[in-house]
C-alpha cells in the first residue's frame, strides 16, 4: 500500500541527524534481500513498509511523515543544529537520545505553561571554581 508522504519531514530528520541519504538507505536495508532506493523513499508516494523502516531509526510516529505542513527548522529546534561539533563523535543511538531528551523537554515547558507552573530555580547555580565546603553551609 502506497501513501502519500512530506518528504521535507524526512529530509529534516535526515538534517537533524547530520544522516546523508546513503546513511539513512544503509540502515533501512538492514537486514533485506530486496535493497530500497532513494527513488522509493523521496518519489511522489512510499510504501507504509518503507515509511516504518524510517520510523524505526527516527521515532517520530508514521503521523509524523504524513503531515502536509513543513517542519521548521530553526536553532531552537534542536541543540544539534546550534552546535556543529560536540566532544565526541556521537553515533546514532546517541543522536536518539538527546533527541528524546530534549522533545521531554519541549512537553514539559508546554504543560507547565499550560498549567501555570512556576518553575523558579531553588538551588544555586555553582561552578567548578566554587569550594564545595563553602557551598553546603
Amino acid at each position: 500500500m502506497k501513501v502519500k508522504h512530506n518528504i521535507a519531514r524526512i529530509e529534516f530528520m535526515m538534517s537533524l541527524y547530520k544522516m546523508t541519504v546513503d546513511e539513512l538507505l544503509l540502515h533501512i536495508n538492514m537486514g533485506l534481500k530486496k535493497l530500497i532506493t532513494a527513488d522509493d523513499l523521496f518519489g511522489e508516494e512510499i510504501e507504509i513498509n518503507h515509511l516504518k523502516r524510517i520510523d524505526k531509526i527516527f521515532n517520530k510516529g508514521l503521523h509524523y511523515y504524513l503531515d502536509e505542513k513543513p517542519p521548521v527548522k530553526t536553532e531552537d529546534a534542536s541543540i544539534f543544529f546550534r552546535k556543529e561539533n560536540f566532544i565526541s563523535d556521537l553515533n546514532l543511538e546517541s543522536l536518539k537520545i538527546v533527541n528524546r531528551f530534549e522533545e521531554l523537554k519541549l512537553s514539559l515547558e508546554a504543560i507547565s505553561n499550560l498549567a501555570d507552573i512556576k518553575r523558579d530555580r531553588l538551588l544555586p547555580i555553582f561552578s567548578t571554581n566554587d569550594n564545595p565546603i563553602l557551598a553546603l553551609k
